[in-house]
């Protein structure tokens, strides 16, 4: 009896003693990526605006660069540097420095929200 005793007390103790291999970061999120504007919202009135058929924006993110299409015609591209990031469970908010400024930006894994000013632009993945 003693020793079934021991063997269930050191088992329960490796298994409490076992750490978790996950990080707590959900691998399917990824900054990198081609995003689609689905909306922009925000403002005095919190209004949305969404893209009309014939406008079509794209972010383009690589491992250190980040890149602006708008139908097609480049508006920017900057080299960028991740000042911090936030985990959470199901998404991932990074603080992105480029062109001078410091831009907040929210990943999930369908949805990239990007603050800019009183407004948040959503894109959605490609």
């Amino acid at each position: 009896m003693k020793r079934n005793f021991l063997l269930m007390l050191s088992i329960c103790i490796t298994m409490i003693s076992c750490e978790k291999d996950n990080d707590g970061v959900n691998n399917s999120i990824s900054l990198i990526g081609d995003w689609k504007l689905k909306s922009s919202c925000g403002g005095f009135t919190g209004a949305c605006n969404f893209p009309k058929e014939d406008y079509n924006k794209i972010l383009l993110i690589r491992d250190s660069t980040i890149a602006e299409y708008i139908n097609g015609t480049n508006s920017f591209t900057f080299d960028y540097e991740i000042k911090s990031h936030s985990i959470h469970d199901d998404y991932i908010y990074y603080e992105l420095q480029f062109n001078n400024t410091t831009q907040r930006i929210k990943v999930d894994k369908s949805e990239l929200h990007f603050e800019k000013g009183d407004f948040v632009e959503t894109y959605s993945r490609r």
